[in-house]
């Protein structure tokens, strides 16, 4: 039995995760923030390089664009946000570099998949109201694969849940580059805030 499945609270789940190596060539130890009393759960792709010395999720300049974002709803602090949003990603250790290339390595299959037990347990110890999926690899994990011009702004109801996605924060995403792509973001982040009974 993968550990996810037997725990009972979230309390469970954190003490049962912290010690994870399920995946032997992830670069750190688990990294997810999901505790009692979050109203909502950001299920990103993976931690990147800085998060395993900030020790959370979304800890880096990413984590940053993504709380500027929800500026105009009073979400941008950084203590307010994280009391909002449960943090996780469909891999939590991060993977590491690219071998001999740039970027972050793309989690394997076989990392996946032992790390969604661990997701399904967080979804269903925390019963959120809302899911946010950032990224194109959250999405298409959790939504079925999608194009991002095709999902971002739209509101998803799967298993009596909103689910509501974005794209990934990163500097690096040529993706919101586009005006219309920003403007489909917005769309997004007040769909998010309306469903958290946020004033703009």
């Amino acid at each position: 039995m993968h550990p996810g499945n037997a725990c009972r609270t979230l309390a469970e789940w954190r003490a049962a995760l912290a010690p994870c190596r399920l995946c032997p060539d992830a670069c750190s130890s688990p990294i997810s923030d999901v505790r009692e009393g979050q109203r909502a759960l950001i299920i990103g792709q993976a931690p990147g390089i800085h998060e395993p010395s900030v020790g959370k999720p979304f800890g880096a300049d990413a984590g940053r664009r993504l709380r500027r974002w929800f500026a105009a709803y009073g979400l941008e602090d950084e203590e307010r946000f994280r009391a909002t949003f449960a943090m996780t990603a469909v891999m939590k250790c991060y993977p590491g570099r690219v071998p001999g290339g740039r970027g972050d390595r793309r989690p394997s299959p076989a990392e996946l998949r032992n790390c969604a037990p661990w997701t399904d347990a967080a979804l269903q110890l925390l019963d959120p109201a809302l899911v946010v999926p950032v990224g194109g690899l959250a999405i298409d994990r959790l939504l079925g694969p999608s194009r991002l011009i095709d999902v971002i702004g739209n509101r998803f109801e799967v298993d009596g849940r909103a689910w509501i996605p974005l794209p990934h924060p990163s500097g690096a995403s040529a993706w919101l580059n586009t005006p219309e792509h920003r403007v489909l973001v917005e769309r997004a982040v007040a769909l998010i805030a309306h469903a958290l009974g946020a004033a703009g």
